[in-house]
């Protein structure tokens, strides 16, 4: 057995144990009905790389079209994810919540629209073969999926969260996972690294991401996850300034 099928068997199996472990620990710890659509997330794609496992090599057609498909839906619940970090910590705040859930509304519609002109002006190229229309897809999908996170992190700036909250792990891994954009990048528009490279750059970035959740949910300490309360930050200012404004109207 060679150095590069040990490695490469090391960056699957790797992302399925460690996602066994957050589903149990979430289990354990009653964190499901705290983030139940991150538990399905952790679910799903540790259920589709199994499945994976077993599709013989003899398949490679019936391989492709799991993978591919279940990446769509795998990009779809993380950013379903990181709408649901945004409700619970904004949970404090109705107003803010109000605002805040139009606001993500917005930069999905924002997002997608520049993820389809994306693959629009890219797509029409001459020459575009099926393994670079599989990439754009990806990459589109990606532009969405980071518009949307940073956006969110920049609108949570004000909340004062900690690092030690189970809410910042998921976003810190979402982050992380987003960047699975940058090989696809390098490969589908700029050329710059064989489908090799791609092969091994993007489950490495996945497996940091992975990591990262397991840091938070598996390795650390177990924490209060009953939001009531934040610090006085700017945006209870902005709470109670929405409701004055609604109240006038």
């Amino acid at each position: 057995m060679n150095i590069h099928h040990v490695m490469r068997t090391v960056l699957w199996v790797t992302p399925m144990g460690l996602l066994s472990l957050i589903a149990v620990t979430m289990v354990r710890r009653r964190l499901v009905r705290v983030f139940p659509i991150f538990f399905t997330y952790t679910v799903y794609v540790l259920t589709r790389d199994v499945v994976l496992w077993f599709v013989p090599t003899r398949y490679p057609n019936l391989y492709s079209w799991i993978y591919w498909v279940g990446e769509a839906v795998s990009i779809l619940l993380q950013l379903v994810v990181i709408y649901e970090v945004l409700w619970y910590l904004t949970g404090p705040y109705e107003s803010v919540r109000m605002l805040a859930s139009k606001v993500f509304k917005v930069v999905i519609v924002i997002g997608t629209l520049a993820a389809c002109l994306l693959f629009a002006w890219v797509a029409t190229g001459p020459g575009t073969s099926l393994i670079e229309m599989i990439y754009l897809l990806e990459r589109s999908a990606r532009v969405a999926q980071v518009f949307v996170l940073i956006t969110i992190i920049v609108f949570l700036s004000r909340l004062g969260l900690t690092w030690h909250h189970y809410a910042t792990g998921i976003l810190l891994g979402s982050g992380i996972a987003g960047l699975q954009l940058v090989p696809a990048e390098l490969i589908g528009n700029l050329h710059l690294i064989s489908n090799e490279t791609f092969g091994w750059l993007k489950p490495a970035i996945y497996n940091v991401a992975v990591i990262g959740w397991a840091a938070y949910f598996v390795a650390g300490h177990s924490r209060r996850t009953d939001l009531t309360s934040l610090p006085e930050t700017d945006l209870g200012r902005w709470d109670r300034s929405l409701r004055e404004y609604l109240r006038a109207r």
